[in-house]
């Protein structure tokens, strides 16, 4: 399984699930193509500490499905929200 690592410098302040969707719609620029799933992912990556959070992206274009995975553990702890709803980084 290949998995992209997606940093908050990349997201920026977008949300990340629409950041993703950004993503794809560049990969698949000019075909026809759908999300037809997402799957939420805790994995133990080589070469990181503890679980990893992964999103897969279930994507069929032409008849084919794709599963991309991409890496948001930084960027989940990076915009994490407080129990006040301040943020800090």
């Amino acid at each position: 399984m290949q998995v992209y690592q997606i940093k908050p410098e990349h997201v920026g302040q977008q949300d990340v699930h629409q950041f993703l969707h950004g993503v794809i719609a560049k990969e698949f620029e000019g075909k026809e193509y759908a999300i037809v799933g997402e799957v939420p992912l805790d994995r133990i990556l080589p070469g990181y500490k503890g679980l990893r959070k992964i999103i897969g992206l279930n994507v069929e274009s032409a008849g084919e499905n794709h599963s991309i995975y991409f890496d948001v553990t930084d960027v989940q702890t990076a915009n994490a929200t407080s129990w006040v709803g301040s943020r800090y980084n």
